[in-house]
């Protein structure tokens, strides 16, 4: 439901900027993650460390409207999930509209969808081969820019966002597996520092923070139900642009 509300509302945007000029902006960037998800109530949260990689493309258009396509993902190092550290990756669909209202304030939402694969990659005892965590949903945002020069400036963000969450679990052999789903109401804001290098290209620096309760976890096949999930997510990125 949540990728046909975001389909649905791309598709008027589009169609009232049909005769509106459009500029192209690629991108491409670099992001640290530090990753946290606490499943079922366990005792220590499992915490990773994943390096991602970020291409993404901005469509921008004179009438003040713009859309975003981000693509992110990596591999990082696992702890306290296994009895060793072991390895996840990390990868995610960010698609994302949004409209200058004026004096720097711009309103956004978009759709967001997000896969974490741990992996028993050691062969541990009793484990299983792997565990998912994969999370999708619309959010809803306000941005303010702060010019500090005619090079640079300061961009914050504040979002709420509402996501539903799939954990997966493949048990030992002989033991078969959960899938747990539940929702979530989210919050999430960022800080970035722009500078532009010319006036086609700019660079971007900043961090975001991410957080998600996701409750009335239940298990699709069982109906058995779990404790709350929580699930943080700490970023700090950089990248560079260019408009055609």
């Amino acid at each position: 439901m949540h990728k046909y509300a975001c389909l649905t509302l791309l598709t008027i945007i589009c169609s009232s900027n049909a005769a509106a000029e459009l500029f192209y902006q690629p991108k491409i960037g670099l992001e640290y993650i530090n990753y946290e998800l606490q499943v079922g109530g366990a005792h220590k949260p499992a915490t990773a460390t994943i390096p991602t990689i970020n291409l993404g493309l901005s469509i921008i258009s004179t009438t003040t409207w713009y859309f975003d396509f981000d693509l992110a993902f990596g591999q990082g190092e696992v702890s306290n999930f296994y009895p060793e550290d072991d390895y996840i990756d990390h990868g995610s669909l960010t698609m994302s509209m949004g409209k200058s209202i004026g004096d720097g304030y711009t309103v956004y939402g978009g759709f967001n969808n997000a896969s974490r694969l741990i992996r028993n990659k050691k062969d541990q005892a009793n484990q299983g081969d792997s565990a998912e965590f994969n999370s999708e949903g619309l959010f809803l945002g306000l941005a303010k820019s702060y010019s500090l020069n005619e090079k640079s400036l300061i961009s914050l963000t504040a979002a709420i966002g509402s996501m539903e969450g799939t954990y997966r679990l493949n048990n030992p052999q002989g033991q078969g597996s959960n899938n747990v789903k539940g929702d979530a109401i989210g919050y999430s804001g960022s800080a970035a520092y722009v500078y532009k290098t010319s006036e086609s290209t700019s660079f971007t620096a900043g961090l975001k923070a991410q957080s998600y309760t996701y409750t009335d976890m239940a298990d699709t096949y069982t109906g058995e139900t779990f404790s709350d999930t929580e699930e943080s997510i700490f970023n700090l990125f950089a990248k560079a642009s260019h408009t055609f």
